[in-house]
């Protein structure tokens, strides 16, 4: 018996050796922050029953996945270990992290205010708290509404690895990818993946992409499309290190591009703390070779600088930095171009960076003329990981960001936008739906969207509709004009062109004939928009005096203005509608002038008025002209009285009245 027992404790004895031997192994692979390497050989550690309870060896186990990405794996070990001695505050919130990237919001937040109680000042916690309250459609949607606006389908470049950080190049992309192929050795040891390169792919046209309509719980595109007819790896670009992350500038001559810093485009350059960090590099377009690859001056050993986009004047780029004075983590910078000189770097202030981690800066040029900037945040609050972000340009500065809605923003990162010209699709990058840290590109393209005009026509005095009633319709873009007829609800619907003005008119005889102008909207948000119109018929009355809006006159003019013409064109209109009324048309003045001058100046403007009408073909004897002069002020500005130009305008009017119905006409009851 006590030879077994001590055999036993032999064995136990060379076990805890061995066990202790591969966690030291694995604490060299975690402090040189060689992630893959020492997962792996902490997982081999703690396969041993010895090794079963110890908590920071699981911890460090749970970091190593944190850190590449692999967020189910690290929710595990974190989960087996979080209440032990051995946790810190940062584990928690990375544990709220993770568990997040599941979905989990519920125990996230849960999680998250313990950390803050050791750290209650911590903003990016906070923020992440944010959405799991207030937003938690975002999260537990488990496939895309019907009326989603955008489709959403994961690309396959052909790429084995990560791609992301897709850019236009023309007709073509710019991709930062890692391949069994890459330039570099077959594996970065921090990663556990292959080391990245810069690749040019040639695509289909998006209208060729297989969509997919429905997405899984984390809100990622189910189906893949295969995207690239040609990729190509930029030679005079990539060398056995990290390249990636590129823009063309506007001008087309210049490559900007990210990479591992490299003395004299070859061997590493290491900071005091032993890190090779990344730097901005440019590069000249000579034929179809890129050539006279150059550092930015402020890319320095010390800290990385990277993520490049430029205005679309190219007079500022925009990056990425954690360089020193910065706000925590990465943040985002600007630095101004001028004929080849770089300007200091300037963060672009709280407004948009936190202390968490602000990346992958895009500048877009909408149809408007305004530039926007897209980019990515863990520390603004969102679904998860990195969220994508976007705000409006303002000489060349962001304004608040607004936080893109689903289906770009995920629980997991999403980042690195990229639209086509057309504006309605392009790609962004994700690392949804999976668990191996790996970023895949994704297509998107807006389903298109329906604009519908449903028009109403009324009786003005008992509101009720005015049915079997014609309605002309105008679409002023086209010059397409076409008849309808109301509904027995008075109303007729039609599908409208977008951002274009359309002109109703209601004739009726014995009515006012209605006229109305619509502009229908743009994108709204919506798959089907509804834009209701109104007009009104109101019934003919004698001598009641109707004002014909926007009539103005020069001052001491009275000569026919385009716009008058327009205006007086709707009461040529009404009395060809009801040909046998008769019409008086007063003119009205401001008060400026004598009332002698004033009483001439009016009837010269309504003979002025008249001789138009009569032009356009009603006849003489139907319409008479009164000037009023000033004699029938609409406000107080009256003799001797200040008063704008804007009020004074708004006495210089033209009215008219109904003198007689003839015998074609009723007085409406209606």
């Amino acid at each position: 018996m006590k030879t077994k027992i001590y055999l036993l404790a032999i064995a136990v004895s060379v076990a805890i050796g061995c066990s202790n031997k591969l966690i030291r192994k694995a604490e060299s692979h975690h402090d040189s922050e060689n992630f893959s390497s020492a997962a792996k050989t902490y997982e081999e550690a703690l396969k041993d029953n010895s090794t079963e309870n110890d908590t920071k060896a699981m911890l460090a186990l749970a970091d190593c996945y944190y850190n590449m990405n692999r967020y189910a794996d690290a929710e595990k070990w974190y989960a087996k270990a979080i209440n032990s001695p051995d946790a810190k505050p940062i584990d928690r919130r990375h544990y709220a992290e993770v568990m997040k990237a599941q979905g989990k919001c519920a125990e996230a937040n849960a999680v998250l205010e313990e950390y803050l109680k050791a750290d209650p000042n911590d903003r990016v916690a906070r923020n992440m708290m944010v959405p799991c309250k207030t937003e938690t459609s975002a999260t537990e949607t488990t496939t895309l509404p019907a009326d989603s606006l955008y489709a959403v389908s994961q690309i396959d470049f052909g790429f084995i690895g990560s791609s992301f950080s897709p850019s236009r190049f023309g007709s073509q992309l710019f991709v930062t990818a890692s391949t069994p192929n890459s330039v570099g050795a077959p594996m970065d040891e921090r990663t556990g993946k292959g080391f990245l390169d810069l690749y040019l792919v040639t695509i289909r046209d998006t209208e060729n992409i297989a969509f997919t309509s429905t997405t899984d719980d984390m809100g990622g595109s189910t189906g893949r499309s295969s995207a690239a007819t040609k990729v190509n790896a930029i030679g005079e670009i990539n060398t056995e290190y990290h390249e990636g992350a590129a823009i063309i500038s506007p001008n087309g001559k210049m490559l900007l591009f990210t990479r591992s810093k490299l003395e004299k485009n070859k061997t590493p350059v290491k900071s005091l703390d032993d890190e090779n960090h990344l730097e901005l590099c440019s590069a000249e377009l000579d034929g179809d070779k890129w050539s006279n690859i150059t550092p930015l001056p402020f890319s320095k050993k010390e800290y990385s600088a990277g993520h490049p986009a430029m205005t679309s004047d190219g007079e500022r780029l925009y990056f990425i930095s954690d360089m020193p004075g910065g706000m925590g983590g990465t943040d985002i910078y600007y630095t101004d171009y001028n004929g080849g000189d770089w300007g200091k770097p300037v963060n672009v202030g709280a407004k948009i960076n936190t202390p968490g981690n602000e990346m992958f800066p895009v500048i877009r040029r909408v149809d408007t003329g305004k530039d926007f900037l897209y980019f990515s945040s863990n520390g603004l609050g969102g679904d998860g990981g990195l969220d994508m972000f976007r705000t409006e340009m303002t000489n060349n500065l962001p304004g608040d960001p607004l936080r893109l809605g689903s289906p770009f923003n995920s629980t997991y990162d999403d980042f690195g936008i990229c639209y086509n010209p057309d504006g309605l699709s392009g790609y962004f990058s994700s690392n949804r739906n999976n668990n191996e840290g790996t970023d895949n590109i994704h297509a998107f393209k807006r389903r298109p969207t329906n604009i519908y005009i449903k028009a109403h026509v009324m009786y003005k005095k008992s509101m009720t509709p005015v049915t079997q009633t014609k309605l002309e319709i105008l679409n002023t873009k086209t010059a397409d004009n076409k008849d309808y007829t109301t509904d027995n609800s008075g109303v007729v619907i039609f599908k409208a062109d977008s951002l274009t003005p359309y002109n109703f008119v209601a004739p009726k005889e014995g009515y006012i004939t209605a006229f109305k102008t619509v502009t229908t909207p743009g994108y709204t948000g919506k798959l089907n928009d509804t834009i209701d119109v109104v007009l009104y018929l109101d019934g003919i009355e004698l001598n009641l005096a109707i004002r014909i809006e926007n009539i103005y006159y020069d001052f001491d003019k009275s000569n026919i203005r385009p716009d008058a013409a327009i205006e007086l064109n709707k009461l040529v209109r009404i009395m060809k509608d009801n040909p046998t009324i008769t019409v008086e048309l007063g003119s009205h003045c401001d008060a400026r002038g004598s009332y002698a001058y004033n009483d001439a100046l009016s009837q010269r403007r309504a003979d002025a008025a008249i001789a138009y009408i009569i032009s356009q073909g009603i006849a003489a004897d139907r319409i008479t002209a009164k000037g009023y002069g000033e004699r029938v002020l609409l406000n107080h500005c009256s003799d001797g009285v200040d008063c704008s130009a804007e009020e004074h305008q708004w006495n210089r009017r033209t009215e008219f009245k109904v003198t007689g119905l003839g015998s074609g006409v009723l007085k409406s009851e209606l």
